[in-house]
């Protein structure tokens, strides 16, 4: 499975498109209803973003799939809730790879300093 499929299972409501074909390219996630939240994988940390002007929902997501391990925020689409929302992934790596374990710590590194209050799993 790539990150393109990876992002498709954990936001199946929403329409995926990739931003570039290199290791590390975005994908992006659109037309997702309000409140969404990863689902099929497992969270590994979270927060809400410090720096989210008004009220306007930006969360940081480390979320650990059967093949990846991704970093990724969850954004409003709009001011308003049927605006919606969409995901892009920030940055992965493969979970059996020799970078997983300092990828998690750089993400959970990146998700304390950006966030207001960080949730530790």
């Amino acid at each position: 499975m790539n990150i393109a499929g990876a992002m498709a299972t954990m936001f199946p409501a929403g329409h995926v498109i990739e931003c570039g074909s290199a290791q590390g390219a975005a994908v992006e996630v659109y037309g997702l209803p309000f409140n969404t939240v990863p689902v099929n994988c497992e969270v590994v940390d979270y927060g809400p973003f410090k720096f989210s002007r008004g009220r306007l929902r930006r969360d940081i997501y480390l979320v650990r799939t059967d093949v990846f391990l991704v970093l990724l925020r969850i954004c409003a689409a709009g001011p308003d809730v049927q605006d919606g929302e969409f995901v892009i992934s920030c940055d992965y790596t493969p979970l059996a790879s020799e970078q997983s374990q300092a990828f998690q710590l750089f993400a959970r590194k990146c998700i304390e300093s950006l966030c207001t209050v960080a949730d530790h799993r």
